[in-house]
């Protein structure tokens, strides 16, 4: 597969190239509760959002992301990167120590997260703990603010061309901050990395050399969008080089997994090796045959790990 995307591209502009090269109707994205949604839908949702992102976070650069691993993750994510706001995805299941030192690292105001998300992942106290310091944004409230006159204006949003938008943004850069993820706070408090546009499209070059990958492909991403891996190989790959990717909620969900990836027909897997190991004492003997590239990174990959699944899957 050829390069999809210019290198003085933004990521943002580089999305709408993908769109231009699959077409509106590719699959592109899905997650557990939402069936794949194409070019075209994840498109006009992204501007949906963004056209109520735009009234609410004002001259506001530096913006905190606390989703999970669902569709509302991408789709928030380059929303804000369609009005070059710079997304600061945190780490939710650091502590509070780690979460308020990231915000002040990178000057967070307001953070965009999901009342359904920490209800269920019981994330209440990270808000108490945080909003003196921030305001939060609930994604299921901004829905309600939405008109349909905002509606009718992210329809036509979406209906953009690459050239297009950067002709209405003529002063975005491939050197602009796109993204600012942290580190794991191993040597201290969390670190704040700025990755320009530039950094990430490099990245995804790199990750082609090694990867022959196809528009046929399907990746599963249980990686969260807060970790660099997940982030990087298991997002923004699949999304600009227009292959169907599935991301799923939690890497750790042993037993349920495996079939995942044997119903969608997965053929690349990022994850580390605990998750694989895992993967792999759980999976039945036909889950795992769909999967031609498998990739351990974050942590070493254990010789147990590489014999299991070689052993049981020939991978």
């Amino acid at each position: 597969m050829g390069e999809p995307f210019a290198p003085q591209e933004t990521l943002y502009e580089a999305l709408l190239t993908a769109v231009e090269t699959h077409g509106k109707q590719h699959a592109v994205i899905r997650d557990a509760d939402t069936d794949s949604l194409n070019y075209g839908q994840f498109i006009l949702r992204s501007q949906v959002l963004a056209t109520a992102f735009a009234k609410e976070l004002g001259d506001e650069k530096y913006i905190g992301l606390m989703l999970p691993n669902t569709l509302a993750s991408p789709i928030t994510f380059f929303a804000l990167q369609s009005l070059c706001k710079v997304p600061a995805m945190l780490n939710y299941t650091a502590g509070m120590p780690q979460l308020r030192s990231s915000c002040k690292t990178a000057g967070i105001k307001t953070i965009i997260t999901s009342k359904l998300f920490i209800r269920k992942a019981e994330l209440q106290h990270l808000v108490d703990g945080l909003q003196d310091m921030v305001r939060f944004i609930y994604l299921e409230d901004l829905r309600k603010k939405i008109s349909f006159i905002s509606r009718i204006k992210a329809f036509f949003a979406a209906r953009q061309s690459a050239a297009g938008w950067h002709k209405a943004h003529p002063d975005a850069r491939e050197n602009d901050a796109a993204v600012v993820l942290f580190t794991s706070g191993s040597e201290g408090l969390p670190k704040g990395v700025v990755l320009s546009h530039r950094n990430l499209m490099e990245n995804l070059r790199q990750i082609t050399t090694i990867l022959p990958i196809s528009k046929d492909d399907r990746l599963f991403n249980p990686l969260p969008l807060f970790h660099s891996f997940g982030f990087t190989c298991g997002t923004l790959l699949p999304l600009l080089y227009g292959i169907e990717t599935y991301i799923y909620i939690s890497p750790l969900h042993y037993q349920t997994i495996p079939g995942l990836i044997r119903d969608f027909g997965a053929s690349i897997l990022f994850a580390t090796n605990t998750f694989l190991s895992g993967y792999a004492r759980y999976a039945g003997k036909d889950d795992l045959q769909s999967l031609k590239h498998v990739f351990a990174g974050g942590e070493k990959l254990r010789d147990y790990t590489r014999l299991l699944w070689d052993d049981r899957f020939g991978i």
